[in-house]
């Protein structure tokens, strides 16, 4: 249609595909937001709801390594797929899922020592989770590698139909499970996307990956130095999302178990506001990757990306302002919840600073700038750190002088809102030094 053309030659490639994947994903997350807003509480107790975050984060954690091989696989398949060089992109692949599979046996060996301990600490009883848990992580991490695939080559509309077909998928594996073992419902049904998701790939990636295709040798000198010391950055980049796991896990640990079913609820609604950015960094890496390549500019893209995301998220933070307690009270045991309203607006303000931060971040990461790193770290140990301790000191209390005692007792740390307040806190800080000057690389047209 002539005018849908018109509109995309005005607007760009860039943003005709963000609006496009934007809109199919909206698609399957009014399915999402069912599922998780209201059949997820309804079918699974208050005293339990607070334990399903921590173990999704649980679960991606066990992930990251395979995390860390995607996001180090989908930069170098942009450039093989730029040069058109699939023989040497068969070869790539090769090398990949054969580390995954050697990793995932690492995986396997470390979640059978560590998963008792971590379900004791969020009361929730082990059974058959352990290998559903373990599943999820595994197929949530090899997923990305297969989409991130279709991302290089710029498989736009493939993506779409994954964001369409995956939620539709969750909601029936939910409905046929969750009368019967309802937590472990929710990370089969989150597995079921994955698997989806891999299918999907390979059939659209059949070219690429097909016998015809001539495997090419890769693995030079210079490019397996290149790829290390890209794998060393993007591992000192993931290595703080453990503190994700140290707040969802004091949130269910040590907060009372009011509160952490309380976080989940109005997490369902604060995470609306990353959907544009979900959007526009699928598109944006690409992008970047390929002007950073070619040496075009490219920073002006990537602050209308991270002001569209600031936009959309504001508005977000607007209407639950004024709607939240409305919306919170249409849930199942919504009147529970309709009292945490106000932190419900300090979650979503965070998330959408979160997700601005996503999209420097990132664009960072696909010109293969990682300036950033020096206060990356230290800010992620120092705020791990005192959470942990704020949160915990009871366990040292005896060895600690009155006046700090007065002093973090004064903070109250055991309650939600010191949580939204520190992760508030952390986003505020995190943008303004991502925002300093000395992150960017110069540009040259």
């Amino acid at each position: 249609m002539k005018w849908l053309s018109r509109i995309r030659s005005r607007f760009g490639d860039f943003w005709w595909y963000s609006a496009l994947i934007f809109i199919a994903s909206r698609f399957g997350d009014a399915i999402n937001i069912f599922i998780g807003a209201w059949l997820v509480p309804k079918y699974i107790p208050s005293e339990e709801l607070g334990a399903v975050l921590p173990l999704s984060v649980f679960s991606s954690t066990l992930g990251l390594p395979i995390a860390i091989f995607g996001i180090v696989f989908l930069k170098h398949v942009n450039v093989l797929a730029t040069e058109k060089k699939y023989g040497q992109l068969k070869t790539l692949l090769r090398s990949v899922f054969i580390s995954i599979a050697v990793t995932f046996l690492i995986i396997l060996l470390s979640a059978i020592i560590i998963m008792p301990h971590f379900f004791e600490r969020i009361r929730v009883a082990r059974g058959s989770l352990g290998i559903l848990i373990v599943a999820t992580g595994f197929l949530g991490s090899v997923a990305p590698i297969y989409s991130n695939a279709l991302q290089a080559l710029k498989r736009f509309k493939t993506i779409s139909l994954l964001h369409i077909l995956g939620a539709p998928i969750r909601l029936v594996v939910m409905l046929i499970t969750l009368p019967f073992r309802p937590l472990a419902s929710y990370f089969a049904a989150q597995s079921s996307i994955s698997l989806t998701s891999i299918f999907i790939s390979i059939f659209s990636l059949r070219k690429e990956i097909s016998p015809s295709v001539k495997p090419e040798p890769y693995w030079t000198k210079e490019n397996t130095k290149e790829i290390l010391r890209y794998t060393l950055f993007v591992t000192l980049y993931f290595l703080p999302g453990v503190v994700n796991l140290i707040e969802t896990t004091i949130i269910r640990q040590r907060l009372p178990s009011m509160d952490s079913a309380a976080y989940y609820m109005i997490s369902r609604f604060a995470e609306i506001s990353m959907y544009a950015s979900g959007a526009i960094l699928t598109v944006l890496f690409p992008f970047v990757s390929e002007a950073a390549a070619k040496n075009e500019k490219r920073y002006r893209l990537i602050i209308r990306a991270v002001l569209a995301a600031i936009a959309f998220g504001l508005f977000c933070t607007v209407i639950f302002f004024f709607f939240g307690d409305r919306l919170l009270s249409l849930l199942p045991n919504g009147e529970l919840y309709s009292a945490y309203t106000p932190q419900l607006s300090i979650l979503t303000i965070s998330l959408t600073l979160g997700a601005a931060l996503n999209c420097m971040i990132l664009s960072f990461a696909a010109e293969k700038n990682f300036r950033f790193l020096w206060w990356w770290l230290p800010i992620h140990i120092a705020y791990g750190a005192a959470l942990l301790f704020i949160t915990g000191y009871g366990y040292i209390e005896q060895y600690l002088p009155e006046s700090v005692i007065s002093v973090l007792k004064e903070i109250n740390g055991y309650g939600l809102n010191f949580i939204l307040t520190a992760m508030l806190t952390l986003s505020i800080v995190k943008l303004l030094f991502c925002s300093l000057p000395i992150n960017c690389k110069k540009e040259r047209s």
